[in-house]
């Protein structure tokens, strides 16, 4: 008995205090309920006065006021400034409005400008291009400011006084009706929005395109063998014309362009480049002189490939070197290449098949393809080709720079008497006018390089002759 009791008052205690534990929960447990009924319902009225208030903007909104702006207030800003509601409507419509995936067409007279690319303090076409979005209320002053946040990015990246019959930029911006014409509207005559097409969110211009063709304006007198006079009245024929053929035949394919750039080893991957088409066209006749276009297509091209490859052919139609000096160029030897004129070159397309034969034929998204606006873009090019015509009818910016192939050594064996003529017939050139050039530009260029030396048939007349003895071969 006296063992039992301790045990009895221990079982009470702890059934106590156990029940006390109980309650005190339960206690606690409704308080929480309570709590959450009551912020459900405030949470209702809540979302009830916020419906409320969105309907009231809204019905503001319609008569032509702004979200968030007090309608006295508005009254009186809007008597003082009458465009300030438009603008500020404007402006607010430009924060809140979702943007879209664009590949934006724009074709440019690149004369004056120092390329495509946008650099800070330097004249470009993407600023231009930019500034004119911004006011047009397209993007953001942010992405003004900071081209990453519309997810800007070019196509092709045009050097310095090189134009674009059409060229492809991607970014996100906001659409509307009649959005191309106001873009124009706030864009230079020699700048041109031509379309825009609706593309995938991860669209980017550079890594999709497959393709680039470019195109390059030139006189034919460029292409005069060393027999023949170098001047604007020089009438190209069908023979020159197949044999300047058959020398772009040879850039076809894949080679290493370390000589046709900078900064480029013969080692480096990116030397590699595919060249799928090179063509010569048909001559035409503008202002009294003779012109070709050649039209070029590859994967990718770096900094003044082009202009060293349309070069380095000029060089060797003209008798300055031998054609194998185009296979030399390819191996790891340094190779001197001429870079012809910026004037004739122009970008003609860029191309987006792999693109268009996954994402355009879905259903859901357009095809990248200049074709919709073709006409647009061939009136645009016949006003680059007047340019650079009309400029090289002015200029003469190829007869000058035929004058500088004498400084080039093509063969690596100069003589004293070489270097000399060199720089005698450079110096006749620049102190002569455009009227002597040309006689300048005779025989001298072809014979102060002793390139033909080695065949029976070569050059060897002096620097002084008028005429000379034998031709060069031509094969």
């Amino acid at each position: 008995r006296d063992f039992m009791c301790p045990i009895f008052v221990f079982s009470c205690l702890f059934r106590l205090f156990r029940r006390c534990i109980l309650f005190r929960l339960s206690a606690l447990t409704d308080k929480t309920a309570d709590k959450t009924l009551e912020t459900v319902k405030y949470s209702k009225m809540e979302d009830t006065q916020t419906i409320a208030k969105k309907r009231k903007l809204d019905d503001e909104a319609t008569d032509g006021s702004i979200p968030g702006v007090q309608t006295g207030l508005l009254q009186e800003f809007a008597q003082i400034l009458p465009d300030a509601t438009t603008s500020l409507s404007h402006l607010a419509r430009v924060e809140t409005a979702r943007k879209k995936k664009v590949a934006l067409f724009v074709s440019y007279i690149g004369r004056g400008y120092n390329g495509m690319q946008r650099n800070p303090g330097v004249n470009s076409i993407e600023e231009d291009l930019i500034v004119a979005l911004w006011k047009t209320g397209a993007i953001t002053e942010e992405c003004r400011d900071k081209m990453d946040k519309m997810h800007f990015q070019r196509c092709a990246r045009t050097d310095k006084g090189v134009s674009a019959a059409v060229n492809v930029v991607s970014l996100k911006m906001l659409l509307r009706e009649n959005i191309i014409e106001d873009i124009n509207s706030h864009l230079l005559p020699q700048i041109r929005a031509v379309g825009l097409v609706r593309t995938t969110k991860k669209f980017d211009c550079k890594l999709a395109c497959s393709a680039r063709s470019y195109e390059y304006l030139s006189p034919t007198f460029a292409f005069a063998p060393c027999f023949e006079k170098t001047r604007r009245d020089f009438r190209i024929n069908d023979e020159i014309l197949a044999r300047v053929q058959t020398l772009f035949n040879k850039y076809k394919g894949t080679h290493r362009f370390h000589n046709f750039t900078s900064r480029i080893r013969p080692s480096d991957p990116s030397a590699q480049r595919y060249i799928m088409d090179f063509n010569c066209g048909q001559p035409f006749e503008r202002q009294g002189m003779e012109f070709v276009v050649l039209r070029v297509k590859g994967q990718s091209f770096m900094l003044h490939q082009i202009r060293k490859m349309v070069g380095l052919v000029m060089v060797v139609a003209q008798g300055h070197a031998n054609e194998d000096i185009i296979h030399r160029a390819w191996g790891g030897d340094k190779v001197d290449v001429p870079k012809a004129p910026a004037l004739g070159l122009l970008l003609d397309r860029p191309f987006f098949d792999a693109y268009n034969k996954k994402f355009g034929t879905d259903g859901s998204h357009d095809c990248v393809d200049v074709s919709a606006f073709e006409d647009d873009v061939e009136k645009f090019k016949q006003k680059i080709y007047d340019t650079i015509i009309e400029t090289e009818v002015k200029e003469n910016s190829m007869m000058h720079w035929l004058g500088t192939l004498v400084q080039h050594d093509f063969v690596g064996n100069r003589t004293d008497v070489s270097v000399a003529n060199r720089q005698e017939t450079l110096r006749d050139v620049e102190a002569t006018g455009d009227s002597n050039v040309e006689e300048q530009l005779d025989c001298k260029q072809s014979v102060v390089n002793p390139v033909f030396t080695q065949d029976t048939d070569a050059c060897t007349a002096s620097a002084g002759d008028e005429k000379l003895s034998t031709f060069p071969s031509r094969q």
